[in-house]
């Protein structure tokens, strides 16, 4: 039994380390409108290593009359440092998506 309840606990604790607070990116135009925005950026450095970062976010609102509204957004970060020959060490590695719809 104890097996179990220290796998339960294990569990618990890497799901919520994965949590995204999606509350923070709502939008406080509630104005009946369709909005789209993307934003990407870049870093580029060289001297002894080389360090590239590359970024892109794209969000897409919807608010509709009647309480009704949708967005989704989309997130993806990637990075890595190399440095003469060595072979390239990944910085940064990740994409989040999320879609909600509330009335």
């Amino acid at each position: 039994m104890k097996k179990y309840i220290i796998w339960g606990i294990i569990s618990a604790f890497t799901i919520l380390q994965g949590q995204v607070n999606t509350e923070a990116m709502r939008s406080e135009d509630n104005s009946e409108s369709f909005t789209n925005q993307f934003n990407m950026a870049m870093g580029y450095e060289k001297a002894n290593s080389e360090v590239f970062e590359l970024s892109a976010e794209y969000r897409l609102d919807y608010v509709k009359q009647e309480n009704f509204h949708s967005f989704m957004i989309i997130n993806l970060e990637n990075g890595y440092e190399k440095e003469n020959d060595l072979p390239k060490n990944i910085i940064t590695k990740k994409g989040f998506a999320h879609l909600r719809t509330t009335k």
